[in-house]
């Protein structure tokens, strides 16, 4: 599968169209999956969901699909991995309810959310909504960083922790992509672009 986290485009809208069609391109066994990015929300949140649907990604943003033991993509099941989504921290809502809540007690959550923040974030904690792995993006990993990776800035308040790679928090596990992209200005320094692959196993596949 391919997981997408949000920020396609910078600074113009006029990339949102030539940019989800080379998405649309992608060829997973399965499908692909994706939520915005507060960089899509400032140039054109409305193009962003005409063209993803145009060339058959889903949005999650607020919402989740069942991927089932035959590794089929479904809207609803009580078998499989759930694979929901949230939107964006700083410019949608956060419907948990809406991503997380009556999935089935034994079922595995994967939880794609833009920023790592929401990890912190104080609706998502109370609500008590298990995650078993989140993946985000929207840190750049600091895009500029000191010599070992460690961020110089970043839009995240707890950067060393969520800034980058695996973490943890509680009983959730996560992974923050330090993406391909840049921001503000056109290069990274100790901060390598990356596509990161996640391999999933099922209990009893990883016990034998």
């Amino acid at each position: 599968m391919f997981l997408l986290t949000g920020d396609y485009v910078h600074q113009s809208p006029a990339y949102i169209e030539p940019v989800v069609e080379e998405l649309g391109k992608l060829r997973p066994k399965i499908g692909t999956l994706a939520v915005l990015g507060n960089h899509d929300w400032w140039e054109d949140a409305a193009l962003f969901r005409r063209e993803f649907g145009r060339v058959g990604i889903p949005l999650l943003d607020n919402t989740r699909c069942i991927l089932t033991p035959e590794r089929k993509l479904v809207p609803k099941g009580r078998e499989g991995l759930a694979i929901a989504g949230v939107g964006d921290l700083w410019e949608d809502r956060l419907d948990y309810q809406a991503a997380l809540a009556d999935l089935p007690e034994h079922m595995p959550r994967l939880l794609l959310s833009h920023n790592p923040d929401v990890a912190e974030e104080q609706r998502f904690i109370r609500g008590g909504h298990r995650v078993d792995l989140m993946l985000s993006g929207h840190t750049h990993g600091g895009q500029i960083c000191l010599p070992g990776g460690i961020p110089v800035l970043t839009d995240c308040p707890a950067p060393r922790r969520l800034a980058r790679g695996a973490w943890r928090f509680e009983d959730m596990h996560g992974y923050t992509s330090v993406g391909c992209g840049y921001s503000i200005i056109d290069a990274r320094f100790h901060c390598l672009p990356e596509v990161t692959v996640h391999v999933l196993h099922s209990p009893a596949t990883a016990e034998a």
